[in-house]
């Protein structure tokens, strides 16, 4: 939806992808900050279980090895691109017999160019203007933050009691797996997991999180059925570009 619309206003097919892929970064970026935060706050308070503060370590552990693996990747391009054009190789050549070394090489190749091309271009769209890139966090932030207050204040208001960090470190689990392509708009699983979590807390309260649900997913649907009709559909020639 976002794509079609920019791209029926005209706007360039890279300048939309480099936007999509920013702002994506930047929310699930900051949704991360969110909720490690709280997860660290709750393990150095020590209310975490064994069990969980055992969790905790392994994917703090986990996350120190992506940060390495991201390392190696920038100090040693050429051995990750070898590495990578093995596993396409061989992932590909699973569905199809006939697919060549050389092929893959070409895709990763091809990859590489794009990536490096996009990022350069948004290093220098930020060092242009170095404020931008510091409101564009602000903006991420307050995204989650805005609605994550919506969930903490729906508790209060119901009279259920229930940590804050708690209920954010439930609202990243939550969010994160909502966001996997099992229902529409995480139906279903967002308040199962929401509920699972928090009763791992010993904090479980269906009518909050469904009064939240309210606001933060039904109320907006009608803004919908508003704005939809203003989005202008593309030409046959804006199609054909």
């Amino acid at each position: 939806m976002t794509y079609a619309a920019l791209r029926a206003r005209g706007v360039d097919r890279k300048a939309v992808g480099l936007a999509v892929a920013a702002v994506t970064g930047l929310v699930y970026g900051a949704l991360f900050v969110l909720f490690s935060g709280s997860l660290l706050y709750m393990f150095v308070r020590g209310d975490l279980t064994p069990a969980e503060t055992l969790i905790t370590l392994v994917a703090a552990g986990a996350l120190v090895a992506v940060f390495l693996a991201v390392y190696a990747v920038r100090a040693r391009p050429r051995r990750a691109r070898r590495t990578l054009e093995g596993a396409v190789y061989r992932v590909i050549r699973v569905v199809r017999r006939r697919y060549r070394r050389e092929d893959a090489e070409e895709l990763v190749k091809r990859l590489a160019d794009r990536v490096g091309e996009e990022t350069r271009s948004l290093r220098r769209q930020i060092g242009d203007r170095p404020f931008e890139g510091v409101w564009w966090c602000c903006l991420a932030f307050a995204y989650w933050a805005f609605d994550a207050a919506c969930l903490v204040l729906m508790f209060h208001a119901l009279g259920v009691q229930a940590g804050t960090a708690e209920l954010l470190v439930a609202y990243g689990i939550a969010t994160a797996a909502g966001t996997l392509p099992l229902t529409p708009g995480g139906i279903g699983v967002f308040e199962a997991t929401m509920l699972a979590t928090l009763a791992v807390f010993g904090a479980g309260a269906a009518v909050p999180i469904l009064g939240y649900r309210l606001f933060n997913f039904w109320l907006p649907i009608p803004l919908w059925v508003v704005f939809y009709p203003g989005l202008r559909k593309p030409g046959r020639r804006e199609r054909l570009r």
